[in-house]
């Protein structure tokens, strides 16, 4: 079907139109019409064709009171007329054209444009008139242009002088036809808009006529289409569509017949008869489904000619989709309408499956290269032909198997209805071809469906696909299929669906001897359980049990098992063994055996450090719980998250990862009856060595050797691990060489603590350390057991000492100041010596055993005085101090307590953890240090927040109930002898060096004796200076060498005190046979002073400088200076003539 055309209609009385008729239709279709309607936007029509129909003077005209717009009617008529001479023209010609417009034009019942064609045949003698007198040509259009200004008439030639000139006249011609076929149609318009407005208006009066208004308005339609402005004719059918939905609503349709479809209808092209159609509506003798058909048949093929004349593929592809969402949802509509109406299903399936090939063939003449815009449309159109190919094919006793079928089983199926498509019938000639077909259109609906992002349908397909193949026994075109679709429902929540697909699924593995993805199958068919027989669920598990020996594979455990994991970890009796509980309720109605267990725990500040525990054989019954005992032979003291659970059959593997899950947190904590070790600082700390301590302790089983491996994580502290050696010597440490060396230690009895050493270098100055240790050792039956130490701890010292040093001829004065470290703590100090110095007498004006507290800006200072003998004092020594920490003190006094309480009882299992909180709680060292006396904080028991991460709720009720029992109102007092006798006293040994210095000088500025000195009178003095080399280095060759040194003093000014007369700096040398030896020298120079003010003023001090220049390769000289006078004074009185007195 083509669309309607505009009519142009001509009159030929002189026989003109044969010779024109080749270049009129050279001209044509018509190009580029623009409609300007004042009421409506601007419309581009491109190109428009037109029918040209000739008009017979005898042709009689409809009658003038029809309805506008019920019938075509041309929108121009031309009159071709053929005259040379006035005379001629006056007599016969015009009277013809007046005839032809009143008889033909005037009275049209719908608006129609007209135009004069005046024709000269080559050759003629036509006049074509002067300035005095009109041509031929100029009287007609001054006969007929008078109304409206029109200029209606156009001469043509049968030849021109050039091919310019004739496309000239040409084009005013085809120009005065589009303005006169534009003009008419918008004169149609506005007729149909005001019949259309009036008889809206009179809808809600009674008698109101549908069908007359449906033809009117459809007019309006029609005009539209016929000027190719398809979207506005879409835009009316809408409309109307739009009413008619209204009215069926309010079923105000009394103005159909029937409901109709008797027989199968005739095709949507053949029903869209115009002329008849628009006489049933208008006379209501149309059944209520030929009008809906009707109604959607012109706006499918109204969106078909729009999507032929788009100008993109785009927008072809989107028309196309859009009519098959319209021929989809009209099916789908008129299926329900007709069904419940009784029409038969067979026959509506029929006209279905008609409909759909109809409209297939129709989009195949539409060129459309975007598959995908039009592919979900002709997917879902595909399944419609498929659904009628299904419900004919039941009629025959043909069904497909299992889910998803399409059949309406509500409706009655004849066994003798008689299908007239000759296609259908050669589909359903045999089952064979039923079956062949069936599937021919459901792979092409999934070809369709795979372009797009239908996935849920194309699921769907492909298990009606896996269906039939299964049906037909193609199991391995069914197991292909089915391979991930099981899955795939299962994930959109077609839980039942995907169980079936899966049962099946196995069924055709097992035809097909495919092992490993029966196996895996089996196993994610098991969990629907309930949904399955008894027969099937045990041969599934025989299957099950047959292919874990051989098969490897992984399931999610908790899809057929529930566990419940008991957060206590306890410790197994007389061993190093630590064991968990885990409840498991199997819930296949079927007994399952397993070869083993393991129980993976993660540390929350460790990711990588794993624990496992483990389980031998067991056997799960079925429907029932069992506890199943897991226990590790390796311990790692801190909070854990289980990780992972699993059992383990053959080579199959029930999992459950629980890292995603709720955390279920866990705490494993040392006790004293099992293998015990910690990181700490050892109690002597050498600056010359310094080392870390690894302590060991025993529980109640020996230890028959344990190998251990050092290991720091703090990238400025190198451990030197093969110099480690242990704190008893009835438990000696071998090393032998690796990365990192290896610790080994041999038949450490039962219930023994000691520990292992290892120096270390620090390459900066840090204030803690994260250090591991890796221990494996075995006890007396040789069960194996290891050890994971993760400790970070401080290795800032308790102490700050610092030295000053005074020089003397042949003594030395050292004052150490000792202060709190880093951690500012209290420290008390119980001892401080010197020792490692055998050439000197070391002496204090303190006693060895001393007890001085140091307290953070309150330090405490102790001098020593090293006095050389014959021979030179060794240049190191070791400053020992013994000291304990107040914190310490305060943790002794309540351990005690808390110790004594504890043994025996149940919670003595915990003194471990609590050792460790009551040592790092906060106590008033201050009131301590003065009154013997620790306080503990009130509310210290309901807070032992680092002790209760490691405790059920219920052991840590019942410990903090016990402590507060015990401990209420217990006054802690201090006993410092039993603190002493715990061994917990500290030493700090400080290599010291005794300081050095070249030359050492005795400066003496000698007085006058027994004289007064008066004020500005001069005092001759004598500068004495005295010098040794007893705290002197070695000297090197080149100094030995050195024939003497030269050094310069001077005399230094007291801030306006004295001045001096003649020579106050000089020179002096020392000989080489004394210098660098330890023979004295002695130098006198005479020095005048002169006081400036009277009273006791200082002595003046001499400076004594190194004058001489040494080679760059000798170490400068060192100078120490003992000023005798240093704290002297002189009495300077005024002389006795000049004393003034004032009262």
């Amino acid at each position: 079907m083509v669309p309607q055309r505009p009519v142009l209609a001509y009159f030929d009385p002189f026989d003109v139109f044969s010779l024109l008729k080749r270049d009129l239709y050279d001209n044509l279709p018509l190009v580029n019409l623009h409609w300007n309607h004042p009421a409506r936007p601007l419309r581009l029509i491109a190109t428009l064709d037109v029918d040209i129909v000739e008009e017979k003077a005898k042709q009689a005209l409809p009658p003038k009171h029809q309805l506008p717009g019920l019938s075509s009617t041309p929108y121009l008529k031309i009159i071709f007329i053929q005259c040379e001479d006035n005379d001629t023209y006056k007599a016969s010609v015009r009277p013809i054209i007046r005839e032809w417009l009143d008889n033909k034009v005037k009275y049209t019942r719908d608006p129609t444009e007209w135009i004069v064609v005046h024709y000269i045949p080559n050759g003629s003698k036509v006049f074509l008139g002067n300035r005095f007198t009109y041509g031929v040509f100029d009287k007609i259009k001054a006969d007929f242009n008078n109304e409206q200004k029109i200029d209606r008439c156009i001469q043509l030639r049968q030849e021109y002088l050039s091919q310019i000139e004739y496309k000239e006249a040409w084009k005013e011609l085809m120009s005065r036809v589009k303005d006169g076929v534009l003009y008419a149609f918008s004169q149609r318009i506005d007729l149909y808009q005001t019949e259309i407005v009036k008889l809206e208006a009179a809808k809600h009066i009674l008698g109101w006529n549908f069908g007359k208004f449906f033809v009117m308005k459809e007019g309006l339609a029609l005009s539209f289409e016929r000027m190719n402005l398809f979207e506005d004719a879409l835009a009316v059918y809408k409309e109307l569509e739009t009413l008619f939905d209204q009215m069926l609503e309010k079923k105000e349709l009394t103005f159909f017949n029937s409901v109709g479809f008797d027989d199968i209808p005739v095709s949507s092209n053949k029903i869209q008869d115009l002329e008849k159609q628009r006489h049933d509506i208008l006379s209501n003798d149309i059944t209520l489904f030929d009008f809906q058909y009707y109604l959607f048949s012109r706006q499918a093929f109204l969106i078909l000619c729009i999507a032929k004349v788009s100008s993109t593929s785009s927008i072809t592809a989107s028309k196309i989709g859009e009519l098959y969402l319209q021929l989809r949802l009209f099916l789908t509509e008129m299926n329900v309408f007709l069904l419940s109406n009784q029409k038969p299903i067979q026959k509506v399936a029929e006209w279905s499956f008609g409909i759909v090939t109809e409209f297939e063939e129709a989009i195949r003449l539409v060129d459309n290269d975007c598959l995908m815009e039009v592919a979900e449309g002709w997917g879902e159109l595909l399944l419609l032909k498929r659904d009628s190919l299904e419900t004919l094919a039941a009629s025959k006793g043909w069904h497909i198997d299992g889910i998803f079928t399409n059949v309406l089983l509500e409706h009655t199926l004849k066994s003798d209805y008689q299908i007239s498509n000759t296609t259908l019938q050669s589909f359903l000639q045999t089952p064979g071809s039923f079956f062949a077909h069936y599937k021919q259109f459901t792979e092409e609906a999934y070809a369709q469906f795979d372009l797009t992002d239908r996935a849920e349908t194309k699921d769907i397909l492909s298990t009606q696909l896996a269906l039939l193949n299964y049906q037909l026994e193609n199991y391995a075109q069914a197991a292909n299929l089915l391979e991930n679709l099981p899955n795939s429902l299962n994930q959109q929540g077609w839980t039942l669906i995907s169980t079936t697909l899966l049962e099946i699924y196995v069924k055709c593995l097992l035809k097909l001897d495919r092992d490993e993805d029966l196996f895996r199958s089996s196993l994610e068919l098991l969990p629907h359980y309930l949904s399955l027989t008894k027969v099937e669920i045990s041969e599934l598990v025989a299957t099950v049990e047959r292919l874990s020996v051989k098969i490897s594979h992984s399931v999610n455990l908790n899809n057929y098992f529930l566990v419940e994991i008991s957060t206590q970890i306890t410790n197994v009796s007389g061993s190093d063994l630590y064991r968990m509980n885990v409840t498991v309720r199997n819930q296949i109605p079927e007994e399952f055996s397993f070869d083993s267990a393991v129980l993976k725990l993660q540390n929350l500040n460790n990711s990588t450090n794993i624990l496992s525990f483990s389980s031998d054989g067991f056997i799960l019954h079925k429907s029932r719980s069992v506890v199943l005992k897991f226990t590790t032979n390796k311990f790692s003291s801190g909070e854990y998250r289980v990780f992972s659970l699993e059992f383990v059959k053959g080579k199959l593997i029930f999992s459950q990862n629980f890292i995603d899950s709720t955390p279920i947190l866990i705490s494993l904590f040392p006790t004293p009856q099992n293998f015990y070790s910690k990181f700490l600082v050892p109690k002597a700390v050498n600056l010359k060595e310094r080392c870390i301590g690894l302590e060991l302790t025993t529980g109640l089983q020996p230890v028959k050797k344990a190998v251990l491996r050092f290991k720091s994580f703090t990238v400025s502290l190198k451990l030197i691990s093969m110099k480690a050696t242990s704190t008893s010597e009835l438990i000696p440490v071998s090393v032998a060489h690796g990365r990192p060396p290896i610790i080994t230690v041999e038949n450490v009895p039962a219930s023994t603590s000691f520990q292992i050493t290892v120096p270390y270098i620090l390459e900066q100055d840090i204030s803690s350390a994260r250090l591991k240790a890796f221990i494996e050792y075995t006890n007396m039956n040789d069960e194996e057991f290891s050890y994971y130490v993760d400790q970070k701890i401080s290795i800032s010292l308790a102490l700050s000492v610092s030295v000053q040093d005074f020089f003397r001829s042949s003594e030395l004065f050292s004052k150490f100041t000792v202060s709190c470290g880093l951690e500012k703590d209290p420290v008390r100090i119980l001892n401080a010596n010197i020792t490692g110095n055998t050439q000197s007498n070391i002496a204090s004006p303190f006693h060895a055993e001393i007890n001085d507290i140091a307290f953070p800006g309150g330090d405490v200072t102790y001098a020593f005085h090293i006095e050389r003998n014959n021979k030179k004092p060794d240049i190191n020594i070791e400053l020992n101090i013994k000291y304990r920490r107040l914190k310490t003190e305060c943790f002794m006094v309540v351990w005690k307590k808390i110790e004594s309480i504890l043994e025996g009882t149940e919670f003595e299992k915990f003194s471990i953890l609590l050792y460790q909180y009551f040592c790092e709680l906060s106590y008033n060292v201050i009131k301590y240090s003065y009154s013997g006396i620790v306080d503990l904080p009130s509310e210290f028991i309901h807070q032992l927040k680092p002790v209760d991460k490691f405790l059920s709720i219920d052991d840590r009720k019942a410990l903090s109930d016990f402590l507060d029992s015990e401990l209420k109102g217990h006054v802690f007092k201090c006993n410092l002898d039993d603190i002493e006798n715990n061994g917990l006293i500290s030493e700090l040994i400080i290599p010291v060096s005794i300081p050095q210095a070249h030359f050492v000088f005795t400066v003496e500025l000698v007085f006058p004796k027994n004289v007064d000195y008066f004020v500005g009178k001069p005092i001759s003095a004598t500068v004495n200076i005295n010098s040794t080399q007893d705290w002197a280095p070695p000297p090197s060759e080149c100094e030995s060498e050195l024939r003497s040194e030269t050094f310069n003093y001077c005399m230094l000014s007291v801030q306006d005190s004295w001045t001096s007369s003649g020579k106050n700096k000089g020179r002096f040398s020392i000989p080489s046979n004394k210098a660098f030896s330890s023979n004295d020298s002695h130098y006198e120079f005479p020095l005048t002073l002169i006081p400036l003010k009277v009273g006791l003023l200082p002595a003046p001090k001499i400076s004594i400088q190194v004058a001489s220049q040494r080679l760059e390769e000798l170490a400068p000289i060192s100078v120490e200076i003992d000023y005798k006078n240093e704290y002297q004074t002189v009495l300077i009185v005024p002389e006795v003539n000049r004393v003034t007195l004032n009262f």
